[in-house]
């Protein structure tokens, strides 16, 4: 199970692959136009389910009763996905009754959301196995690269809005809904993710060495943001 209709395909033409090299194996779908959760169920044994996290996974667990559990495993591929608060919501305490769980992801950790992250050791377990860029350029699997930081200051105009965002904090507080610290995280990221200065320092680093631009792909916190670069 995962989010994305492009990663559900990718998992499925991979699987596919594996099924026909292993006889007696079924694979089925439950995901965009796909329906085929009716012919699991009734073929339950040696047969594998891909279904969307968000939508399918509770339709699925509803009907999966605790016998068929303990003789299946549940994959959660970019699992740090599982702990959304709308995924928390449905999904809470319906792992323990598995007898295998595993979840993969280059980033398990939810970024400035704690309790999402707990939610996710709570449901699929502490973390087994970590696989670093360093083991991952050596084995071959990654490229080598060259990480060059760009120095930048805020401008007036950046630390105007950082006292918008405490101000606004401080109001939460106030009102009896405060923020939680993570909310206060992103919206300071977001920030510094805009910078103002951010285009103008990698133009001038770019018209110092052309090499990196030749084949680049460039991502950006914004559209609107992104287009800020476009005269470079």
């Amino acid at each position: 199970t995962m989010d994305g209709t492009d990663l559900l395909n990718q998992w499925y033409d991979d699987l596919l692959d594996w099924v026909i090299e292993n006889d007696g194996w079924s694979i089925y779908r439950d995901f965009e136009k796909h329906s085929q959760l009716l012919e699991y169920f009734m073929s339950h044994e040696n047969s594998i389910m891909l279904i969307s996290r968000d939508y399918g996974l509770p339709k699925l667990l509803s009907q999966l009763d605790a016998a068929k559990r303990t003789h299946t495993i549940i994959i959660h591929d970019e699992v740090h996905g599982l702990g959304s608060p709308g995924n928390q919501q449905k999904l809470a305490g319906q792992h323990q009754s598995f007898r295998w769980s595993l979840g993969l992801s280059a980033t398990p950790d939810r970024e400035y959301d704690d309790v999402g992250t707990q939610f996710i050791e709570d449901e699929i377990g502490k973390e087994k196995f970590e696989f670093g860029l360093k083991q991952a350029i050596e084995r071959g699997v990654l490229c080598e690269f060259n990480y060059v930081p760009i120095e930048y200051e805020r401008t007036l105009n950046d630390r105007e809005r950082i006292k918008k965002v405490y101000s606004a904090y401080e109001a939460s507080k106030r009102s009896g809904t405060p923020w939680r610290k993570e909310e206060l995280a992103i919206r300071l990221s977001y920030i510094d993710k805009t910078a103002e200065q951010k285009p103008k320092k990698f133009s001038d680093f770019i018209k110092n060495d052309q090499a990196p631009i030749r084949n680049s792909i460039i991502f950006v916190e914004t559209i609107e943001f992104g287009e800020s670069f476009l005269p470079i």
